[in-house]
């Protein structure tokens, strides 16, 4: 794995489901049908990380703003 840096921005007038979008009902990997797209991210994130053969380190950092 090589670095990367990306970002996801959801925009849209209240209520519109940005929230809902980004983060899924509760936050939560359980339930992967209703997970958002941060949870589905950190997930496959850690799954590749565990895939490695190397012994490396990593540094993962998430950043979340809401107005």
């Amino acid at each position: 794995m090589s670095a990367i840096n990306g970002t996801v921005l959801a925009y849209g007038q209240t209520g519109a489901g940005k929230t809902h979008t980004m983060e899924g009902p509760n936050m939560l990997i359980d339930d992967p049908e209703s997970s958002g797209i941060l949870p589905r991210v950190a997930k496959e994130i850690f799954v590749k990380i565990n895939a490695t053969e190397a012994p490396n380190e990593y540094k993962v950092a998430l950043s979340v703003v809401k107005f």
